[in-house]
């Protein structure tokens, strides 16, 4: 099951988003990465403050709680805290399946299904698209700012090479 979600951020959310992201310090992915992630994580993370954290979870929160589409797919019950990851030049993150288990405070919980949020314009950067194994082969996928991806967090997937210009997108 892959199921695109267009325009699940609108303009406003985008703006505010990117507006919090662009004074943000970022660190180097394998810092959250298990050990078979991190023979093949080559990308950035967003090392959130907690009042950014607080309000970027609100901005995407109100924006799945907003969409039907969201929410008839995925039904959720509780949700991980979303990883903001960057992409420059060279980077990548080779074939890997997402945690099975998440949560980094608290209570950990099952992790059934996935979302890539993609909030830089496909033109603004070149290669960079999510790829994952179905039963029907591999689908490349690589949405407009704003736009999101839903698939079965047990999907094997990986993010294509950048090759120029950064991808910017939620985990």
């Amino acid at each position: 099951m892959l199921v695109e979600i267009n325009d699940l951020l609108q303009p406003a959310q985008l703006k505010k988003i990117d507006e919090i992201i662009s004074k943000a310090e970022f660190v180097d992915g394998k810092l959250t990465a298990g050990k078979a992630a991190s023979r093949v994580k080559n990308n950035e993370e967003l090392k959130g403050e907690p009042q950014q954290m607080q309000l970027l979870i609100r901005i995407l929160t109100s924006a799945m709680a907003h969409n039907s589409t969201f929410r008839s797919a995925v039904l959720p019950y509780r949700m991980a805290d979303p990883i903001f990851a960057r992409y420059q030049s060279g980077m990548t993150y080779g074939d890997h399946v997402d945690d099975p288990l998440m949560g980094l405070s608290g209570q950990r919980f099952r992790s059934d299904v996935s979302m890539t949020l993609f909030l830089r314009d496909p033109e603004t950067y070149q290669g960079g698209e999510l790829v994952v194994r179905t039963t029907f082969g591999e689908k490349r996928v690589k949405l407009k700012a704003g736009s999101a991806v839903i698939y079965p967090s047990s999907s094997l997937h990986h993010v294509a090479e950048v090759t120029k210009g950064e991808r910017l997108g939620k985990l």
